[in-house]
């Protein structure tokens, strides 16, 4: 075995094999060796062996404190320590997780032999087996000696690993060696420097500090070891703060074996949470600079030998020699790049020749340059001394921005100017020889950055401004850093002042452009308005102000109102500026200019406009008098919104700009009083024009108000005309009407019937104060802010028709001129009014006439259409005469089973349906015959109510309203209720989704003027019959074509156009008028006047007798001119046992009664014939036999037989067609008569 342990070095294979060994040789159940922490007194476990299945082995890498088991007694004692059972052993003492594992493992008994050479302990060997079983006395012997061979294999393996790890540090430093050969990269350098030092001296974590000499400061730059993922949670100490800062301060190296026994040490609890106790700290120095701190942290003391600390010195100094080389690297590297950048921002600078421009890229380059987080260029106000911002660049907080104004002396850039050179100070907030403000002090403290490096930006020795840096707190600005910041100050300067210079020369030529253009819009142009708003805008423009504002003198009053603002945010136009109130209020009291550097604290200035300065965000202000002499006609104003103050040179500025609006405004006045004479002139001419128009009184009178006001300017004219004894408001324009409260006033009352009763004009200085006006007018007038009141009579000769009245507020005055205006206006409305009133009264006969004219070519249309209809209609019935007759005497001749029943009874009813149409054809037309009656109308709508309610369905409501005493009317009964089906049946129609159709009836009576809108309609009593649906409705083009024949809106094959044009022919016939009144979704209304009779109301007929054949054996004489119809008849009256004697026409009629001998009983005649008619052959008949009755036929009736359509009492007609059955009943009746 001690072969075996010589053939390694390796410390963790001489372990293994010792602890294999013993649970071989031995038999035991674990085996274990234990090395001695020298430092800690603790034994940590490193090699362990147990039989196979024996598991996980649980104490490798465990440590035992000193003292702990068997173990720690062996080393104490340095002997061996057996224990049969460890547990109940009371000599033994342990950690309670090393007595958990045991009772976990069973393994109670144990023994351990010190491992020791030339009296050093390096450790145990430990052997656990059963409770109660030890070796013998003989194998504990075997155990010692093989326990010496172990101890000497253990020693030359940590000989072998002490001279290996002089040899990594030898590495190490050849390692270095090449870094300072190939690398110029100090955070390389810094890296390879932690990884290194951890390596050579097995540190659990290295830090690398570097010093920021101006701020005394270490900087954490590079961590390496087992531990780098937990960083120090403190990057940054003080020099003198902690033991890196401890070694910084004093320059010397420093060993710490215990950190919570020493008071420099920062945070001892992050230290003692992670098990590191010590610390070796060594300066890293070259030629008296410290270059930084290098920082050795590890869990025990580090026990170094000569060795050691040579080598450890030596990697020190090779680190030094490394960093130094690196940073005169960078150092080079930076001087190159800030040498190419000042040329780059000196190549920028000169670019441009903008103020602001070249300010902003100053404090851009500043910013980069230097590495800070915000950078200020300041202007020195050549005045107050004070420095104003021009350009900040960086973190965007209230501390640098632009504008920010520091009083003379104040800030670390104050102190710059003040002393000519470059002041810096880490901390601003605490530096005592800083000055601060309470505003840049607040804005500071919002910010964040505290260190602050300013220098002066000087030309030729004249300081022009400053440059500021800011940065971190505690953060000190280097020699390198100061000299650069000059360098680029010097630039800058140079480049701020030129582009002050080059803006100087064009604010001198753009004032000198502005005041010519100026003077040449005030030569040019008298519009005053637009001189102003060029003057406002100049002010803003030279005068660099954020807005500007001209305000002009109030009419009547020492106060001026604002005219323009440009640049403002708010609207002006109702603010009023009184004297001694504000900054205009200064001006005016006092006539001289005023500027404010900060309006908010400025005690000289009222708190009147406070709101509105707080709103616009105005700091500073300055305004100046415009006027000439000893009168001030308005003001010219500028405004900043920023710190900038204005200065003398804008003062100048601005009151050579007010002297140019004050000579505009005296122009103004001579050009607006020339104007305004010239355009009263103007306006009274084409008023005069305007009101010899012929118009309407209505629209002449609004046109009176209106012109007279826009004449005297006014915005409250008023027109009163006489009405009797009465005044009466006719017309108002503006609010007049509200001031004429009281609608009618009596001639003599108050102040227009003053002017009408006495037909003078009247003018009224202070109406409110006035005891003539009514109390009610004084306080509408007072409310509205009227005061002035002027009224003048319209007469027209010695008659006074009205009276105009003007209202005008304010402290402007009427003028003599305008009186005379207003009188001579006056005069012509009068002349207007009468020709309007001409004027409508022939517009009333023309519209009356128009009315008569549309009415009669309404009727003589229709009328038209009626004779085309009525001669259709007569035609038509002579053909139907013969069908329907025919079809019956047919029908009479065939079975009751003959198949062509069917067909004639079919022609038969088809030629009915026929008759139907022509019989709405002669209605409408007023052809055919009507046999009147004096009828009560409601009792006809009450007993067709059934009959219509099945008609229109269930969907649909039906409302009869009649009146109570209505009044009789005269009309067909049938044709009525025909006239009351058809409306119903097109309301019924124009409902298809349901709704409610009302039947009115009432006494009305019409005078001329309402009968005259109704066609043919005299005045007189009338009975109203209206129907009223609530359906679609018709359009104007629809309505105007309702009544003509034919005409339908509804589908193909569901109406034939005649329903409405029956209706229309019925009432017409009947002597009454029909009238539609529609809109398009909101229904329909038929309205039907009938005149009204004081008659009784003729009794209901009886019922009529079932139909027979009716004969007879007189002689009758058939006269009709169609030769088929005529035919039908004879055959007929002979079928029915009568003696038939015919003619075509009446002379042949007379010829065949002078050669009949025998008696002639009935003439039976058509009316119309050709050469002879009807109506002449019974009266030719008559004279030669007084006997003979007469029945006239016609397919429509004429004068012959009745008048208007309606039979004179005894008249016996039969109308076309008609059948067999009819003729000869109807025949029969005439023969029986009495």
């Amino acid at each position: 075995m001690g072969a075996e342990l010589a053939a390694t070095l390796d410390l963790a294979q001489v372990t293994d094999r010792i602890a294999t060994a013993v649970l071989e040789i031995f038999g035991v159940k674990r085996a274990a060796v234990y090395r001695l922490d020298r430092d800690s007194g603790e034994l940590a476990c490193v090699a362990e062996a147990a039989p196979r299945g024996a598991g996980r082995l649980p104490w490798l890498g465990q440590r035992l404190p000193p003292g702990s088991g068997v173990s720690g007694r062996a080393v104490a004692e340095r002997r061996v320590v057996t224990s049969p059972d460890q547990l109940a052993d009371p000599g033994l003492r342990f950690p309670a997780w090393a007595l958990e594992r045991i009772r976990q493992e069973r393994y109670r008994s144990g023994t351990a032999v010190p491992l020791m050479v030339r009296d050093e302990v390096l450790g145990t060997l430990f052997l656990g087996d059963a409770a109660g079983r030890l070796l013998p006395d003989d194998q504990l012997a075997v155990l010692s000696a093989f326990a010496d061979q172990a101890a000497v294999a253990i020693h030359a393996a940590q000989l072998h690993e002490r001279l290996g790890q002089r040899l990594e540090g030898l590495q190490a430093l050849a390692r270095i060696d090449e870094l300072l050969l190939s690398s110029l990269d100090s955070d390389a350098i810094l890296a390879e420097i932690a990884r290194a030092a951890a390596l050579l001296m097995r540190a659990a974590q290295v830090r690398v500090w570097i010093p920021e000499e101006a701020s005394q400061t270490l900087v954490e730059r590079a961590v390496a070891g087992e531990m780098v993922e937990e960083g120090f949670p403190v990057r940054r100490l003080r020099f003198g703060q902690g033991v890196a800062g401890w070694v910084a301060e004093h320059r010397r190296p420093l060993e710490i074996p215990d950190f919570s026994v020493d008071e420099r040490v920062v945070m001892p609890e992050w230290f003692r949470a992670r098990g590191l106790t010590s610390a070796i700290l060594l300066p890293i120095v070259h030629a008296e600079s410290l270059l930084g701190v290098l920082s050795l942290i590890g869990r025990a003391p580090f026990r170094l030998d000569a060795d050691d600390r040579s080598l450890l010195q030596s990697f020190v100094a090779q680190s030094a020699l490394a960093l130094r080389n690196a940073r005169l690297f960078e150092e080079s590297e930076r001087r190159r790049r800030e040498a190419e950048r000042l040329a780059e921002v000196g190549r920028l600078l000169a670019e441009t020749r903008d103020p602001e421009l070249v300010a902003q890229r100053i404090a851009d380059s500043a910013r980069e340059l230097l590495d800070a987080q915000v950078a200020t260029v300041y202007r020195q106000d050549s005045e107050s001394g004070d420095l104003v911002a021009l350009a900040a660049s960086g973190e965007r907080t209230p501390a640098f921005d632009r504008g920010l104004v520091l009083p003379r002396g104040t800030g670390v850039a104050g102190l710059a100017v003040r002393f000519g050179r470059a002041v810096s100070s880490p901390d601003v907030l605490a530096d005592p020889q800083v000055t601060l403000t309470a505003e840049v002090r607040a804005r500071i403290e919002a910010a964040s950055h505290r260190s602050v490096l300013a220098v002066p930006l000087s030309v030729e020795r004249r300081v022009i401004g400053a440059l500021a840096v800011g940065d971190r707190s505690a953060r000190a600005f280097g020699a390198g850093e100061v000299r650069l910041a000059q360098a680029l100050a010097a630039q800058a300067a140079v480049a701020l002042d030129t582009a002050h210079q080059y803006e100087a020369v064009e604010r001198h030529r753009r004032e000198a452009e502005v005041l010519a253009e100026l003077v040449a819009d005030i030569n040019a142009s008298r519009d005053l308005d637009a001189i102003l708003r060029r003057i406002g805008e100049g002010a803003r423009d030279l005068c660099g102000s954020d807005l500007a504002g001209v305000a002009l003198r109030e009419a009547g009053s020492s106060a001026v109102i604002f005219s323009h603002w440009p640049g403002a945010r708010l609207d002006y136009g109702s603010v009023r500026v009184e004297p001694g109130k504000g900054v205009g209020g200064m001006v005016l009291a006092t006539g001289r200019p005023f500027r404010t550097d900060c309006y908010a604290e400025d005690s000289r200035i009222t708190q009147d406009y406070r709101d509105i300065a707080t709103g616009e965000g105005i700091v500073a202000a300055m305004a100046v008098p415009v006027g000439r002499e000893d009168r001030i006609d308005g003001l010219l104003y500028v405004h900043n919104r920023s710190p900038r103050p204005f200065t003398g040179r804008d003062e100048a500025i601005l009151i050579r700009l007010a002297d140019h609006a004050a000579r505009a405004i005296g122009n103004a006045r001579l050009t607006d009083a020339l104007r305004t004479r010239q355009a009263h002139l103007e306006a009274l001419l084409e008023a005069s024009r305007e009101l010899s128009r012929i118009q309407p009184v209505e629209s002449l009178l609004g046109r009176i108000t209106e012109l007279c006001g826009r004449l005297l300017d006014s915005t409250s004219v008023g027109i009163r005309l006489v009405e009797g004894d009465d005044l009466v408001i006719s017309e108002g324009w503006g609010d007049a009407r509200q001031v004429m409260v009281t609608q009618r006033l009596k001639v003599g009352q108050s102040l227009s019937g003053i002017v009408a009763a006495s037909g003078e004009s009247l003018l009224v200085e202070d109406i409110g104060s006035d005891e003539r006006v009514e109390p009610a007018h004084r306080e509408a007038a007072r409310r509205l802010g009227y005061t002035r009141w002027l009224g003048v009579p319209l007469k027209v000769g010695e008659r006074v028709l009205g009276v105009l009245s003007v209202n005008r507020g304010g402290n402007r005055p009427f003028t003599g001129e305008e009186l005379e205006i207003a009188t001579a206006f006056a005069s012509q409305a009068t002349a207007a009014l009468e020709n309007a009133r001409l004027y409508r009264e022939a517009q009333e006969a023309y519209a009356s006439l128009a009315q008569t004219q549309a009415q009669l070519g309404q009727s003589q249309k229709m009328e038209a259409v009626g004779r085309l209809a009525g001669g259709i209609a007569h035609d038509f019935n002579n053909l139907l005469t013969v069908v329907i007759g025919r079809s019956e005497l047919a029908l009479a001749r065939l079975r009751g089973d003959d198949p062509l029943r069917r067909d004639l009874g079919l022609i038969q009813s088809t030629s009915q349906r026929a008759a139907g149409l022509v019989r709405q054809l002669l209605a409408f037309s007023r052809k055919q015959v009507l046999r009147a009656e004096v009828l009560d109308l409601g009792a006809v709508v009450a007993g067709l109510q059934g009959m219509l309610r099945r008609l229109i369905g269930e969907d649909i409501d039906l409302l009869a309203v009649v009146a109570p005493g209505l009044g009789r009317v005269t009309a067909d009964p049938g044709q009525l209720e025909q006239v009351i089906v058809n409306l119903v049946v097109n309301a019924r129609d124009a409902m298809p989704g349901g709704g409610r159709i009302t039947i009115e009836t009432a006494n009305v009576d019409l005078d001329e003027a309402v009968a005259a809108e109704r066609e043919g309609l005299r005045p007189g009593a009338y009975v109203r019959l209206a129907v009223r649906d609530t359906g679609h409705g018709m359009d104007a083009e629809t309505q105007a074509r309702i009544f003509e024949p034919f005409f339908t809106t509804k589908e193909v094959g569901k109406g034939t156009g005649l329903g409405l044009a029956t209706v229309y022919g019925i009432v017409k016939q009947s002597e009454g008028a029909i009238r539609v009144e529609s809109q398009a979704g909101r229904g329909t209304t038929f309205t039907i006047h009938l005149p009204r009779v004081p008659e009784e109301a003729a009794p209901a007929p009886a019922a009529a007798a079932p139909a027979t054949l009716l004969r007879g054996t007189e002689t009758i004489l058939l006269v009709e001119d169609d030769p088929e119809l005529r035919a039908l008849g004879i055959e007929v009256l002979q079928a029915s046992g009568y003696t038939v004697l015919e003619a075509r026409e009446g002379n042949e009629a007379l010829l065949v009664m002078e050669r009949h001998p025998g008696p002639l009983h009935l003439l039976v005649t058509d009316v119309v014939m050709p050469r002879m008619g009807g109506r002449a052959l019974a009266e030719r008949l008559a004279s030669l036999r007084p006997e003979l009755r007469v029945l006239f036929m016609s397919g429509y009736s004429e004068a012959a037989i009745a008048q208007h359509g309606v039979l004179d009492p005894g008249t016996a007609f039969m109308p076309k067609p008609f059948t067999p059955e009819g003729l000869t009943r109807k025949v029969r009746e005439v023969l029986d008569a009495s």
